[in-house]
């Protein structure tokens, strides 16, 4: 990479890319508000801005192109934890977009201390759904009485639909377990 490339990604590519996760989160948040989706433009541009400015990176050598290769990893896991979780009924297609393309955006160091190797933005996942997801059970189980608690339990949790989440559930931990374990491992070899 040439002295001017360098500068660039040194002290513009963070900022640019925050900057992206900034107008992503409040156009996403109007447009969700007003029309009750969100508009796959938005969501592929975003995404689309985020590979482009990461693409030359790929054809630079060195860490640079580890780099890449570490961003191309943790967008395509974060895609595919999303489609999953679109499958299971988990999430709508937007929120699922709109995950892969914040995994996109948000810039690999900020997930430096207790990443997993191959899915660095399941920090991402954990540290925004995960507490919001606890307030709204919070909230609702203070405001049902035990009829609609008990209502909602039986629906919520047929066995069949239990037995998937489950599954799921097995599965998605062994994967990430792997994915520590081939981390740990890549460490050791670097």
């Amino acid at each position: 990479m040439d002295g001017l490339s360098a500068w660039f990604y040194s002290s513009a590519f963070e900022p640019l890319l925050l900057t992206a996760v900034l107008a992503l989160g409040v156009s996403s948040s109007l447009e969700d508000l007003r029309l009750g989706k969100i508009s796959n433009k938005l969501v592929f541009s975003a995404a689309a801005f985020s590979i482009i400015l990461h693409a030359p990176l790929a054809f630079a050598g060195g860490q640079n192109a580890r780099y890449f290769q570490d961003f191309a990893q943790n967008f395509f896991s974060a895609a595919i934890f999303a489609f999953a979780f679109w499958e299971l009924k988990a999430w709508s297609a937007g929120d699922a977009k709109l995950f892969a393309a914040f995994a996109a955006l948000v810039p690999l160091s900020f997930y430096e201390h207790g990443r997993l190797p191959i899915f660095p933005s399941f920090a991402l996942f954990a540290n925004t759904l995960v507490p919001a997801a606890l307030f709204l059970l919070v909230l609702l189980w203070r405001k049902t009485d035990f009829a609609e608690k008990k209502e909602v339990f039986k629906k919520a949790f047929k066995p069949v639909e239990a037995i998937q989440a489950a599954c799921f559930a097995f599965a998605f931990s062994w994967a990430l377990a792997a994915s520590s374990a081939a981390g740990a491992i890549q460490r050791r070899v670097r």
